[in-house]
């Protein structure tokens, strides 16, 4: 019997093909789940079980053998008494969320509890075990694991666990290692003794997320955008900018009613526009973008002859870059006496508008942001009360 679950809660199964040299297994894979919370995907995991390509059915997410399904539908019927057990704990549900609990349950205890340094030791344990650590590299994973045990106690983090080490602290250790003055090699060489020691830690079940690259081991929430109000937009459309901050409050007004990343606004053709539409490819992401123009995005246009014509010259001559570019919208709203603001918040107020104010469909945003998720659109999604009030008909 199917559990029903309350909430839009699903797991998908896709092939991943085998990465290493062997020959004789390049047409070999790993199936692994993906679940999925009303778009949101949680990173993938592992179910252990392995085939050849020709006995997966992609179209279908399915083995040929029906058989081998069996597992595959077990899985997914755990992942929804997960979600109603959670549910019933008051729990705020996420696709993440969802993912870590049942990892956690059917891991039991495998759960994650090695501290990076900890894990240092079980390396060092397990290498000597095989016989490959001679005198001299015992000896450099001591020296190793109290240089990052002091930049560690730097940080109020002696005991991180190993799952959550992730790309910012990878960052950070290169930091304190130069501001320590110890030499760019020797800290790649304890960068690559962490990455080492994580992959061993990867293999013993210590990372709730298996199938996260070691270069970005948890994905960190990004910050909340920053939006900018229309009354402070209108207040600086009426103002008598001088000639060069003109061009640049109206390239970033154009962006703001289009959605536009500065890099997309600055190769923006006259080719990409369609139909009253701008259709472009993304520059960071290749997703194509398709984003209406509004009145106020048209009369830009016009005001500057063509899309060719937009503001992205400065008054010298040279390119606009764009910390120039932030810097001249900092001496616009110093003269405005308003709160600062960058070019990326002209795409943040596009959004917050679209999302929360206009209520755009899931689909409908991944085309207009150019996003390859719906992960993203979290960031930007704030349910008011007036929402909640309008959507219950109160």
């Amino acid at each position: 019997m199917q559990i029903p679950v309350l909430h839009n809660v699903d797991v998908r199964f896709v092939f991943r093909k085998y990465q290493g040299k062997n020959p004789n297994l390049l047409n070999h894979g790993t199936i692994y789940a993906v679940i999925t919370m009303n778009g949101e995907d949680a990173e993938p995991f592992s179910t252990h079980e392995q085939c050849w390509k020709s006995e997966w059915m992609g179209t279908k997410g399915l083995f040929s053998d029906k058989n081998r399904n069996v597992k595959l539908n077990k899985i997914r019927e755990y992942v929804r008494t997960v979600t109603n057990i959670l549910e019933m704990q008051g729990e705020r549900l996420s696709a993440y969320k969802i993912k870590q609990q049942y990892v956690l349950v059917t891991q039991g205890t495998k759960a994650p509890k090695w501290t990076l340094l900890e894990a240092f030791d079980k390396y060092k344990a397990f290498k000597e075990q095989q016989q490959k650590a001679i005198e001299d590299t015992v000896a450099t994973y001591e020296t190793r694991k109290n240089y990052v045990n002091r930049f560690l106690t730097s940080k109020g983090r002696r005991n991180v666990l190993v799952q959550d080490f992730s790309l910012k602290d990878f960052g950070d250790l290169e930091k304190w290692g130069l501001s320590q003055g110890t030499g760019q090699d020797y800290v790649s060489k304890v960068r690559q003794m962490v990455k080492s020691v994580l992959r061993y830690c990867k293999r013993e079940g210590q990372f709730i997320d298996e199938a996260i690259l070691l270069e970005r081991l948890v994905w960190e929430r990004p910050k909340t955008p920053t939006y900018v109000e229309e009354a402070v937009i209108e207040k600086l459309r009426k103002m008598e900018l001088p000639e060069h901050l003109e061009k640049v409050f109206d390239a970033w007004l154009f962006a703001r009613h289009t959605c536009l990343h500065f890099v997309d606004y600055y190769n923006l053709r006259d080719e990409h526009v369609k139909n009253g539409f701008i259709v472009k490819s993304r520059q960071k992401t290749g997703i194509l973008q398709r984003v209406p123009l509004n009145d106020v995005a048209i009369g830009i246009i016009e005001k500057y002859k063509n899309v060719g014509g937009l503001p992205k010259i400065s008054s010298k001559g040279h390119k606009i870059a764009l910390t120039l570019v932030n810097r001249y919208l900092s001496d616009i709203c110093l003269l405005a006496g308003v709160k600062k603001f960058t070019f990326s918040n002209a795409r943040d107020t596009y959004l917050n508008e679209a999302f929360n104010e206009k209520g755009v469909r899931p689909a409908t945003e991944n085309s207009i942001a150019g996003w390859t998720s719906q992960r993203e659109s979290s960031r930007y999604r704030q349910v008011s009360l007036e929402t909640i009030r309008k959507e219950l008909g109160m």
